[in-house]
């Protein structure tokens, strides 16, 4: 992301990130789901394949607004290193 870009959401680029962050971090199955995977690719793989396409609010994992490299970088790296 351009640094001079602002960021919409509570740091997350747009809404549908930070909707699927949000959902991650506060839904214990999907964060269980999330703490199995190694990327937010698995985690969308792993996810679509269960049968749970997004979150309650109808944000869909696979959407392509979806900033796949920031959830990356700012939930997967981080919990991992933790």
């Amino acid at each position: 992301m351009n640094p001079l870009q602002k960021e919409d959401h509570n740091g997350w680029t747009n809404y549908e990130t930070w909707n699927v962050a949000l959902h991650i971090r506060s839904d214990e199955a999907l964060y269980k789901l999330f703490k199995l995977c190694k990327s937010y690719a698995g985690f969308k793989h792993a996810a679509l394949w269960a049968g749970v396409l997004g979150t309650p609010d109808m944000v869909r994992f696979d959407d392509r607004k979806v900033n796949v490299k920031e959830l990356n970088e700012k939930i997967f790296n981080y919990e991992f290193t933790l």
